[in-house]
C-alpha cells in the first residue's frame, strides 16, 4: 500500500512538472512574439516609411479642441494636413507654393498700385482736402452730367 501511494505521489509530481515546463514555455513564446512586434511597431510610431521615404511632422497647431494642422514632409514634399477626430484631409501640398503663387498672380493679372489712376483731380491746398469741397465736387459733377 505504502508503495501504491509513492507511485502516485511520482506521477502527480512528474504530471505538475510537465504542466509547469508547458505552461513556462508558452509564456517565454508569447515574449518573444512580443519583443518581434514592439520592434516592428516602433519604426512606424517615430516617422513611418512609405517605400522609400520617411514622414515627420514639422508643425502642429491646435484649432479646437480635436483638430489641429500639421505640415508635414513625406520625402522631398511638404503637406498642410487637417485632422479632427473624425477626418483627415490634405489643405495643400506645400511643396511647389511659390509656382502656384506665381500662377495665380499670373491668372488674375491684377495692375500694380502705380498703374490705378484717379478720376478726381488733387489740389494741393488744404481746402481741397476738407469735406465741403469734396460735397461741392460731387455735386458739380451731377449737375454737369
Amino acid at each position: 500500500m505504502i508503495a501504491s501511494v509513492e507511485l502516485n505521489d511520482n506521477m502527480m509530481d512528474q504530471n505538475l512538472l510537465k504542466a509547469f515546463a508547458t505552461l513556462a514555455s508558452f509564456v517565454g513564446i508569447l515574449f518573444v512574439i512580443y519583443i518581434i512586434l514592439k520592434k516592428n511597431t516602433a519604426k512606424k510610431k517615430n516617422g513611418g516609411v512609405i517605400g522609400n521615404d520617411s514622414i515627420t511632422i514639422l508643425s502642429k497647431t491646435t484649432l479646437l479642441p480635436k483638430g489641429f494642422l500639421y505640415v508635414v514632409a513625406i520625402g522631398q514634399r511638404k503637406m498642410l494636413i487637417g485632422s479632427t477626430e473624425h477626418s483627415i484631409s490634405l489643405i495643400t501640398d506645400l511643396s511647389n507654393s511659390v509656382e502656384k503663387k506665381a500662377e495665380i498672380q499670373a491668372e488674375f493679372d491684377m495692375p500694380q498700385p502705380s498703374t490705378l489712376t484717379s478720376s478726381v483731380p488733387i489740389n494741393s491746398d488744404n481746402e481741397s482736402l476738407s469735406f465741403s469741397t469734396f460735397l461741392k465736387t460731387i455735386l458739380s459733377r451731377e449737375s454737369t452730367s
